[in-house]
């Protein structure tokens, strides 16, 4: 499994959780795209969009996670 690890500096015990479940939320995203482009044809575009959307998405997101904690 792909993930992409995002350090923590921030004290606030509530916001730490969020941001950890935002950042599971977007490894899944992610691991979503990877399974696809691997299990599934060359059929439904709408669906390799939406996917590779949401993954491109959540990679952003960490980007931005990452950035505010350095």
């Amino acid at each position: 499994m792909i993930t992409q690890e995002v350090s923590t500096k921030m004290n606030d015990p509530i916001l730490e959780s969020k941001i950890a479940e935002i950042v599971k939320l977007c490894n899944e995203k992610i691991q979503s795209q990877f399974q696809h482009e691997s299990t599934s044809g060359y059929y439904n575009d709408y669906d390799d969009g939406r996917i590779v959307g949401q993954a491109a998405l959540a990679r952003r997101i960490l980007h931005i996670i990452n950035k505010l904690n350095k």
